[in-house]
């Protein structure tokens, strides 16, 4: 499980995040911001557009129906990536994981989870041009790294 260390994300949410792997099994839970969260701080629109943008590309090209994924609460199976094949250390690498445990999930959840996002002020940091690398790496993933690593 990730948890980033500056508290955008509400640990109490851990419990949510654990349901699905007690009760259905599941393979890989991705905690959402925008499915009915108890509380979420409002953040920067283009923020919110790149990430709905990235997630868009990243169903589409995995078949699944996440709303959010770069929401930093990724949970999966531990047999599901090899850290030694990962290629990444960027905000891309979120991605790459969660694209090869996607692959190989058979149960995937979604959960929403609440939010405390800081501005650029308060130190964040991700800005447009990460998602040019973010969305590459899906790509990368999808057509290239996943057919070779069967």
């Amino acid at each position: 499980m990730f948890q980033d260390t500056d508290l955008e994300y509400d640990p109490a949410d851990y419990n949510k995040l654990f349901i699905p792997i007690s009760r259905f099994k599941a393979d890989v839970v991705m905690g959402s911001r925008m499915i009915a969260p108890e509380f979420t701080r409002v953040s920067y629109f283009w923020n919110k557009v790149g990430n709905k943008l990235i997630t868009f590309i990243f169903n589409i090209l995995n078949n699944t129906t996440f709303t959010d994924i770069y929401s930093c609460y990724l949970i999966y199976r531990k047999d599901l990536v090899n850290p030694d094949s990962l290629v990444s250390e960027g905000w891309e690498q979120h991605a790459e994981i969660l694209s090869f445990s996607v692959k190989k999930a058979e149960n995937i959840y979604e959960v929403p989870i609440s939010y405390y996002g800081r501005n650029y002020a308060e130190g964040k940091k991700i800005r447009a041009h990460h998602a040019i690398a973010v969305i590459w790496m899906i790509i990368k993933m999808r057509f290239f790294f996943l057919f070779s690593s069967e």
